[in-house]
């Protein structure tokens, strides 16, 4: 049951970065599908410069880390209490 608890937690963060990811790579495309288009009908003026974005701008990618941080934390300590419950003296 605790290893489940820790996949649990790791998948939790896997998808906090999975996620941070797929946005940076659909800015970017997004961006220089911009830049093609600025580029191509020979437009003057200022080139668009595409923002990435930070990792805090999603609000679910934080979200996620902190909740794997936090299962993976609990069921550690957990684990240490029980062992430490189950220590012959």
């Amino acid at each position: 049951m605790r290893e489940r608890i820790n996949v649990i937690g790791a998948l939790f963060i896997i998808v906090s970065g999975l996620i941070y990811t797929i946005e940076r790579a659909t800015v970017y495309i997004a961006g220089n599908i911009t830049l093609a288009g600025f580029y191509a009908g020979r437009m003057s003026g200022v080139v668009p410069d595409p923002r990435m974005p930070a990792f805090s701008d999603n609000i679910f990618a934080p979200i996620f880390l902190l909740i794997g941080i936090i299962i993976i934390g609990v069921a550690l300590f957990k684990r240490k209490l029980f062992d430490y419950a189950n220590v012959k003296r």
